[in-house]
């Protein structure tokens, strides 16, 4: 009797080690599909942190040269109010659905620009449209690199006068003397790629948002 009694209670011992072990796994099997990688997503893909910083990236990429020096010139030889009322309507029906849209293919997709349209096609052989995408992007680079080249130099030559080491008021001879000189403009222009590409791969947290901070 003692030994029966004994059997039971180790069968029953048993029994629940089982189904703890079996809910255990159960609980881990459904957490896991139901978040997923959630260490992996985090630690691969960046986050913005604020929607203050995700604004101002945006604005920077979409507002171009054409809005700082044509707009202006455009507004005023088209009749002032008339043509800023049809060019708020137009961004409001054309852009801002164009907007929305890349929103929602890169939301959607979670993969690079290139990779977007191929993995939304199921098809890698539509990667082709991110390449054009790309491509435009290189050769606006190629003049927007230019231009920034230039900032730096007149913010060099600002930080000079501010520290009292020299530098001249006189910006169209400056320039004059920056067009003429292919050396200096070469090196500007480096230097700004290689300042973009510093802020660039260090992502979104370590890269874009420490420097809107500083």
């Amino acid at each position: 009797m003692v030994f029966l009694t004994d059997l039971r209670k180790h069968n029953r011992i048993v029994k629940s080690i089982n189904q703890t072990e079996g809910y255990l796994t159960t609980q881990v099997a459904f957490s896991y599909f139901e978040k997923g990688d959630q260490s992996l997503t985090m630690s691969e893909k960046s986050q913005w942190g604020s929607k203050l910083g995700f604004i101002l990236a945006s604005a920077g990429s979409v507002i171009g040269l054409g809005s700082v020096w044509k707009f202006p010139y455009m507004t005023a030889a088209n009749g002032g109010g008339g043509f800023l009322l049809i060019f708020l309507i137009s961004t409001i029906l054309i852009g801002f659905p164009l907007l929305l849209a890349e929103f929602a293919l890169g939301r959607s997709a979670g993969v690079s620009a290139i990779k977007t349209f191929g993995k939304l096609g199921k098809n890698n052989k539509y990667n082709f449209i991110g390449w054009i995408g790309a491509f435009a992007l290189f050769i606006l680079l190629s003049f927007y690199s230019v231009i920034g080249g230039w900032i730096l130099v007149y913010l060099g030559i600002e930080f000079g006068k501010l520290f009292q080491l020299g530098g001249t008021g006189d910006y169209a001879q400056l320039f004059t003397s920056i067009i003429s000189n292919p050396a200096i403009a070469l090196v500007a222009q480096a230097a700004f790629i290689l300042l973009n590409i510093f802020i660039v791969s260090r992502g979104v947290q370590k890269g874009l948002k420490e420097l809107r901070k500083s």
